[in-house]
């Protein structure tokens, strides 16, 4: 649905086996189709400027993808989760970036927590709810106990302050730490949905 004019519109792109990654991939500040395909380790995108479609092989059967603008030149870098590593494709400079950051197990939830512009490596820790970041400002790290065994991490910046904040979703209902205002549980949707928060999260 468009936000702008009301209208709803529709468009066939992707594989069914493909992972959706949606983001800004050629700078114009409006989202583009974009998806990850395990099989061959290639992202797809199609751009809203020309609406021609690219790609680039980068990746890795299993490997999860973590699309955000880490380098905040307003185009998504291209981005994979593999087994406690993060291997980053740099859109400003070109440049093939490595860091161990989590272990295995651990969920992805890069976002820009620290509100400079950049996204942040970060993670959630399923087994005992815990978060960890490596901010961009200033390389930080840090952490913070959010969540349960079994939650959905889903953060977001749900209070507008231009950092986005730790929130889960458990059968049913929102837990969210807001940076500037507090926790707050707020109960929207039944058990066995799926939570949509702003970015997809593998």
């Amino acid at each position: 649905m468009n936000s702008s004019d009301g209208t709803a519109s529709f468009v066939e792109f992707g594989l069914d086996r493909d992972i959706p990654q949606a983001g800004d991939y050629d700078g114009d500040g409006l989202a583009d189709q974009g998806v990850f395909r395990p099989t061959n380790g290639t992202w797809y995108w199609l751009r809203s400027t020309d609406d021609q479609q690219a790609g680039m092989q980068f990746g890795q059967n299993g490997d999860q993808p973590v699309v955000g603008d880490y380098d905040g030149d307003g185009i998504e870098d291209l981005s994979v989760f593999r087994g406690g590593l993060w291997y980053r494709f740099d859109s400003a400079h070109g440049g093939l970036y490595a860091e161990a950051f989590g272990i295995d197990t651990d969920m992805p939830v890069p976002a820009d927590y620290d509100g400079d512009g950049l996204d942040d490596i970060a993670v959630f820790r399923p087994a005992d709810g815990d978060w960890y970041f490596h901010l961009s400002r200033g390389g930080e790290y840090t952490g913070i106990h959010w969540g349960q065994a079994g939650d959905v991490p889903v953060p977001g910046d749900y209070d507008g302050d231009g950092k986005n904040d730790t929130a889960i979703f458990r059968q049913g209902t929102w837990f969210i730490d807001r940076s500037t205002a507090g926790s707050i549980g707020i109960a929207f949707g039944l058990s066995s949905d799926i939570p949509i928060p702003k970015k997809y999260i593998p």
